[in-house]
């Protein structure tokens, strides 16, 4: 099957910008408010306005001359399926391409996908899905501080009282010039690029085997790679003073190319059970995984975690799940690897209680509650090694090796409640108190001691509220509905400690706000 388009693309909105004449009216009437002498004569402005020589007085409008109001953009899929009953394969391909608004910036995107399912015997299944990507973007050589580009902002910045190029002189390019700017056209056009080149390859194996009815082994391979590279290019280019033919700057040759690589695999079995007799329902399962990521060659991460889970139901009202994780993470030190996190979880349909059955009002009606320990170890690496400058053989970085596992108690306590037949009010409430204990922080150490700053896990913070979410459908037609999904909620965050470290606003801007995405006073949100 094949499906494709082809279209433009426009910028929805554009600036208006002031004309070169009100542009130097307007900059004489601020000079002449902070009391300096103009700088626009009124025969500039004059000879400007009436287009006598756009050469010598221009009147630049940058947006039409950078931006592009029809822009292309296209895309390409094909899907291709078949199989029997011992194997089954999809393929699916799919080709992009989008160019810029702005000069020498386009964007092209290849995708193929791959999967097979491929049944060995009439209980053992093999699922077998492989992808690759390419990604390649182009940018004009103006790159901001913040790893952006300054095309657009030098459209705004740059007067129109700029020429942006003159006509050929002595088989030169010339362009017009603004302090050390430039102007966009000369970017665009003897800038040079940045280009990025992504790829990425990954494989997925699952086999499934049915041992007997209702016991499964399964087990997951995963692998993937990326390769990225980013060249920089720019050739030399100098620039001449239009009228004197001087040489004012030069732009030398650039040419950079930063390569980067990285690879992630994960390996995985459990086994599960399910398990009916008349009203009852049982569901065990376990497993363990190991997991590792690979950047640069250097910074090495990898976990292994191993796991357990148990369910259980009676007729499908009364509801219990109890879970058990052991997580072991290379970031940490030895005898500090390994964090153990369970949890519990209740649950009661109430509304497939006898004295609800015939309620036309009570749809759906669920309580709940939960208990459990999470883990967090995405710290960073080696925050338990010291580290030691290749260069100047000094230790640099101070490590702790007793840094461990940050943990979070959490308690939800709420319920589902659906009214009317269809559910077409539909309320979900839930009252949470979460605690993080053992929070990494680096506190300040005196001036005098001589050390660097240490990680330590020294920090507790309490997160606590409630939140109301209300969905409401009304059908008003055939082909015509209405939903409205109104919320409120209510949340405090307070620090209960910070182990007698000294409290400053960098260990409220680190683990407080940037963790819990809230202030530290009690706030009140509406949402609509």
């Amino acid at each position: 099957m094949y499906d494709g388009y082809y279209g433009y693309q426009s910028p929805s909105y554009l600036s208006s910008l002031v004309n070169a004449p009100n542009y130097m009216r307007l900059y004489n009437e601020a000079l002449v408010n902070d009391n300096k002498p103009t700088i626009f004569p009124d025969s500039v402005i004059a000879n400007t306005e009436s287009g006598v020589d756009p050469i010598k007085y221009p009147d630049t409008d940058w947006q039409d001359v950078i931006v592009s109001k029809y822009s292309p953009i296209t895309s390409h899929s094909l899907s291709v399926s078949g199989g029997n009953n011992v194997a089954r394969f999809a393929f699916t391909g799919n080709y992009l391409y989008q160019d810029g608004m702005i000069p020498v910036t386009w964007s092209k995107r290849l995708n193929l996908r791959a999967n097979t399912s491929i049944t060995l015997s009439k209980n053992f299944l093999v699922n077998l899905d492989m992808a690759t990507i390419r990604l390649q973007r182009r940018e004009p050589g103006r790159p901001s501080g913040s790893g952006g580009n300054r095309m657009l902002e030098d459209v705004f910045r740059v007067p129109p009282t700029i020429l942006p190029k003159y006509p050929d002189k002595n088989g030169s390019e010339i362009y017009g010039q603004y302090v050390d700017i430039v102007n966009p056209l000369a970017y665009a056009e003897k800038g040079g690029y940045r280009q990025w080149l992504s790829d990425m390859a990954s494989i997925n194996i699952q086999p499934k085997w049915e041992l007997f009815p209702g016991f499964n082994l399964k087990g997951q391979f995963s692998y993937r790679v990326n390769s990225d590279v980013v060249n920089e290019r720019r050739d030399n280019f100098n620039f001449f003073d239009y009228y004197t033919e001087k040489l004012t700057r030069t732009w030398s040759v650039s040419r950079v190319n930063t390569p980067s690589r990285s690879s992630y695999y994960f390996l995985a079995g459990n086994a599960d059970y399910t398990f009916t007799r008349n009203n009852h329902y049982f569901y065990a399962m376990a497993g363990y995984s190991m997991e590792q990521t690979n950047a640069e060659g250097w910074d090495v991460f990898s976990m292994v975690s191993g796991y357990a889970k148990l369910n259980y139901s009676y007729d499908d009202k009364y509801l219990l799940e109890a879970t058990v994780r052991a997580d072991g993470s290379s970031r940490f030190g030895p005898g500090n690897k390994f964090g153990y996190f369970p949890s519990a979880a209740v649950g009661w349909n109430v509304h497939k209680e006898a004295f609800l059955a015939d309620s036309r009002v009570i749809n759906n009606l669920k309580l709940r509650a939960s208990y459990g320990l999470l883990g967090n170890e995405n710290i960073g690496y080696y925050k338990y090694q010291t580290l030691i400058n290749a260069t100047t053989g000094l230790e640099e970085i101070n490590g702790n090796a007793n840094i461990s596992w940050e943990t979070v108690n959490m308690l939800d306590i709420g319920f589902d409640l659906g009214l009317f037949p269809g559910n077409r009010l539909e309320l979900t409430f839930d009252y949470y108190n979460k605690i993080t204990n053992d929070l990494i922080i680096t506190p300040p150490i005196s001036y005098v001691a001589g050390l660097a700053k240490v990680p330590v896990n020294a920090g507790k913070v309490k997160n606590n509220g409630w939140e109301l979410a209300i969905n409401y459908t009304e059908k008003l037609g055939k082909d015509l509905s209405l939903t409205l999904r109104p919320g409120v909620w209510y949340n405090k965050n307070e620090i209960h400690g910070t182990g007698g470290w000294p409290l400053c606003y960098r260990f409220y801007e680190q683990h407080v706000q940037l963790r819990t995405k809230s202030r530290l006073q009690h706030q009140r949100h509406l949402r609509l």
